[in-house]
């Protein structure tokens, strides 16, 4: 079950075999729905940021950055990586090459409004140079 290396990689982190186990009892049998009180919004459990919020957080991530730290993939925290580009591969593995579905348009019309649209936009011509260059 355990390798000598899982063992050595689970004790670093303070856990013992016992709760590695317990844990993968509990993703055998499922777990209960989760009971909510009221649905989240702005104050109740959504925050808002100030502008200053904003500029703080930018300003940590270019600090880290300068480091010449590179990033190498996005995990959105809800792990809905799959719904939430699920249109976009259903684009990319399409048989035409321009916008057909209302979300297809609707994305390409207002992409320059997305948080990552300037690093997009670099990424996607430092790719097309390669592909002209080859």
């Amino acid at each position: 079950m355990l390798t000598l290396d899982d063992k050595k990689q689970i004790e670093k982190k303070g856990i013992c075999e016992e709760q590695i186990f317990d844990q993968l009892k509990s993703f055998e049998r499922g777990f209960p729905f989760l009971e909510l009180e009221n649905a989240a919004s702005v104050g109740n459990g959504i925050l808002v940021h100030t502008e200053e919020d904003v500029k703080k957080f930018l300003d940590n991530w270019y600090n880290y950055k300068k480091d010449n730290r590179s990033i190498l993939k996005f995990v959105p925290a809800s792990g809905a990586a799959s719904r939430m580009f699920k249109n976009m591969f259903e684009y990319l593995s399409s048989n035409y090459n321009q916008p057909e579905t209302d979300f297809e348009k609707k994305f390409f019309t207002q992409i320059h409004d997305f948080a990552f649209y300037n690093d997009l936009n670099v990424a996607c011509k430092k790719i097309q140079v390669k592909v002209l260059m080859n």
